[in-house]
C-alpha cells in the first residue's frame, strides 16, 4: 500500500512538471518587477522584524529559468513569527534543523535573514520579498489561523498547512482568497510567478529583492485618492 501511494505520488509529479513545461512556466527571474518604482539598496539589518509593528511577508523564489518556490511569514508583536513552507525544506533538508508540523515551522522560526541564508544551499537566482503592514488584530488573528490549520490534516472542506512540494504557490493563493481580501485580494492561482504579477497591483507597502548578495527594497507610488 505504502509503495502504491509513492508510486502514485511520483506520477502525479511528473505529470504536473509536464504540465509546467507545455503552460509556460519558463521565464526569467524576476518576470513582473515594476523597476520604475523608487528602490534603494538595503542593509541586511534592515530586514529584521520591527517588535511593534505586525506584517505580512510572502517570498518567490525563481532558479534560472522559472519561478521555484514560494513561502509566507507572518509576524505578530504578541505572538511572534510563523513560517509557512509548503512543499520546502526548511528545518528537514540542508544544515537548518527547526521543527515543522504540516510545512509549518514554528519552533526556531526563521528570520527573513535565516532563510535567505538556507536558500544560498539551494540554487537560487532571485528571491522576491512582498510585504504588507498588518493591524496587530490582523497579524494576531492571521497566526492563529495558520497555527490552527498546521493541526489538519489536508481535506477539500477544509484549510490545511499541509501541501505536496509543487502546490506551494496554489496552497498559498487559497490562504490569502480566504482570509486576506481586506489586505490582499488575489486569485487562486498554481504557479508562485502568477502570485507575484498579482502582488504588484495589490500595493504592497514594500517589495525587497534579494539578487547575486544584493539587497533593493522597492517602493510602490502613492496611491491617488
Amino acid at each position: 500500500m505504502i509503495r502504491f501511494f509513492i508510486q502514485k505520488k511520483l506520477k502525479a509529479i511528473i505529470l504536473l512538471a509536464l504540465i509546467s513545461l507545455a503552460t509556460g512556466c519558463v521565464h526569467s527571474p524576476l518576470p513582473y518587477l515594476e523597476k520604475n518604482w523608487q528602490h534603494r539598496r538595503l542593509p541586511l539589518q534592515n530586514l529584521t522584524d520591527t517588535p511593534d509593528k505586525a506584517c505580512l511577508q510572502i517570498l518567490i523564489m525563481y532558479s534560472g529559468h522559472s519561478c521555484a518556490h514560494s513561502a509566507l511569514r507572518i509576524y505578530s508583536p504578541d505572538k511572534g513569527a510563523l513560517f509557512w513552507d509548503p512543499g520546502g525544506g526548511y528545518g528537514s533538508a540542508g544544515s537548518v534543523s527547526a521543527r515543522r508540523q504540516r510545512d509549518l515551522v514554528f519552533d526556531k522560526t526563521p528570520s527573513l535573514n535565516d532563510y535567505l541564508a538556507f536558500r544560498k544551499e539551494i540554487p537560487t537566482s532571485a528571491t522576491e520579498i512582498f510585504e504588507w503592514k498588518l493591524s496587530l488584530k490582523k497579524g494576531a488573528e492571521l497566526y492563529d489561523i495558520l497555527l490552527t490549520a498546521s493541526g489538519k490534516p489536508f481535506t477539500p472542506n477544509s484549510f490545511s498547512t499541509d501541501a505536496d512540494g509543487l502546490f506551494c504557490g496554489y496552497l498559498i493563493s487559497i490562504f490569502l482568497y480566504q482570509f486576506t481580501k481586506d489586505i490582499v485580494n488575489v486569485d487562486k492561482t498554481f504557479f508562485p510567478h502568477n502570485l507575484a504579477k498579482q502582488f504588484y497591483k495589490q500595493h504592497p507597502d514594500r517589495v525587497i529583492i534579494v539578487k547575486d548578495d544584493n539587497i533593493l527594497e522597492y517602493r510602490p507610488p502613492p496611491v491617488n485618492n
